[in-house]
């Protein structure tokens, strides 16, 4: 059963506002804009299993930052009213009612919401992402590249997303419209990410050739994947390359939206997804991990059922029935 939460917040605290949402956002910093009295800010929030939706509105404006866990997931902002000042990853957007943003890196993200603003935002993790788009290796930072970061909701199919993400986050109230139907809402934020797939402007040929791959990315990238399974520090993928830590650490962050960790991690859980599907009958789900250098059997577990959606045995599963 998707897990399924909705949060309302009323308030005219900064200090309470932290305290109500912080367990969802995690690290969040709320401050007032100076010299705009009295601080109001309200908002709600839907949790639909990993996917995060939340509308906010304010008429004195705020400030707020806040961190996510490098390469896991990105953003959509929707701005209804007012104006917004967006800075993540070393880039700076304004926007204005009636746009959108996607932030790419969330990994530190500072919004400045200016008097009279409101906005609806969606936190896409990018295992749901990668489901949508496939199996290729590497495919989900690469791809999200070639987006553009920020767009008109006039845009054909734009609407249409904030569309799906206002059904996400229901109406004022306690109650969520998906409470009898949870799987319904798992469905339509499947549905979301298809649409941004297909619909969200891509950054035209000219300008995407400035954004292809630097030489040390590449051969970085190419030596994992022909070592994937032996013990790779990241010193070792640094000479490998011809790049500096820092030089190599940034690219992945730049251009991947992720880490050399993280990105030798998800090779290495979609090896083991490929042998779970069509891999040898008789090697267990613990030895087949194992093979691919993971030991602890519930971290593997948590971190396939992340980007996957699903348990390994479940994935395992699939295997004997279509053999069946």
């Amino acid at each position: 059963m998707p897990r399924l939460d909705k949060l309302t917040v009323l308030s005219s605290s900064d200090q309470s506002l932290k305290n109500a949402i912080s367990k969802l956002f995690g690290k969040l910093e709320v401050d007032q804009i100076e010299g705009k009295e009295p601080f109001d800010l309200s908002g709600e929030v839907t949790t639909v299993l990993n996917m995060r939706i939340w509308r906010t509105v304010s008429r004195s404006g705020y400030k707020t930052s806040y961190c996510n866990p490098a390469g896991q997931d990105f953003e959509l902002h929707f701005i209804q009213a007012g104006r917004y000042r967006f800075r993540a990853g070393g880039s700076e957007i304004d926007a204005a009612a009636n746009s959108a943003v996607l932030l790419k890196d969330t990994s530190k993200v500072e919004v400045t919401a200016y008097p009279g603003s409101e906005k609806l935002a969606v936190l896409v993790p990018l295992s749901r992402f990668s489901h949508v788009l496939g199996s290729e290796l590497g495919a989900p930072g690469q791809r999200l590249a070639s987006f553009r970061s920020h767009t008109e909701i006039s845009v054909e199919g734009i609407d249409l997303i904030r569309n799906m993400a206002n059904l996400l986050i229901g109406d004022s109230g306690p109650a969520h419209p998906f409470s009898r139907a949870p799987n319904g809402a798992l469905l339509l934020g499947d549905a979301l990410v298809a649409s941004f797939v297909g619909f969200w402007p891509k950054i035209d040929n000219s300008a995407a050739e400035t954004t292809s791959l630097p030489r040390h990315l590449q051969r970085a990238i190419e030596w994992m994947e022909a070592h994937a399974a032996e013990n790779i520090s990241i010193e070792q993928l640094a000479r490998q390359c011809g790049a500096s830590i820092r030089t190599l650490q940034n690219s992945f962050r730049q251009h991947l939206s992720t880490s050399p960790k993280a990105y030798i991690q998800r090779i290495r859980l979609s090896r083991i997804h490929q042998e779970l599907l069509y891999g040898d009958r008789g090697a267990t789900i613990e030895q087949i991990a194992a093979r691919w250098g993971f030991g602890h059997m519930g971290y593997f577990a948590a971190r396939y059922r992340t980007l996957y959606g699903e348990s390994p045995s479940v994935t395992r599963q699939k295997w004997k029935k279509g053999r069946d």
